[in-house]
C-alpha cells in the first residue's frame, strides 16, 4: 500500500475480489502481512471478506500486491490483508 491510498466503496472492492467456488463454498485468496518479510496466504469464506470490508473498508493494494493479483487491500490491527482480484478488474 502506498502513501497515497486510493480508497474504495464496499461495492467496488466487492466487484473487484475473484471468488472461486460456488453456492455455500464461495472463497477469496489472501495474504496477510503481519510484519516486514512475512507472507501468510490462505482462503477466506466470501462473507468474512465482506464483513472485513465492512468493518474496516478497502483500498487499492499497491504495487507488489497488484503484481500477485491481490489488488484490494484491508488495513487491520494485525496487518495488512490483500485479497485476490479478478484477472480483468482495473482499479478506479
Amino acid at each position: 500500500m502506498s502513501d497515497a491510498t486510493r480508497k474504495l466503496t464496499f461495492e467496488q472492492a466487492r466487484e473487484a475480489i475473484a471468488v472461486k467456488g460456488d453456492g455455500d463454498d464461495r472463497r477469496v485468496h489472501c495474504f496477510l502481512n503481519p510484519g516486514v518479510g512475512v507472507l501468510i496466504g490462505a482462503d477466506w469464506d466470501e462473507g468474512q471478506v465482506l464483513d472485513a470490508f465492512r468493518e474496516h473498508g478497502a483500498e487499492v493494494a499497491g504495487d507488489a500486491a497488484m503484481k500477485m493479483r491481490h489488488g484490494v487491500a484491508v488495513r487491520a490491527r494485525d496487518g495488512a490483508w490483500f485479497f485476490a482480484t479478478r484477472d480483468d478488474w482495473t482499479p478506479p
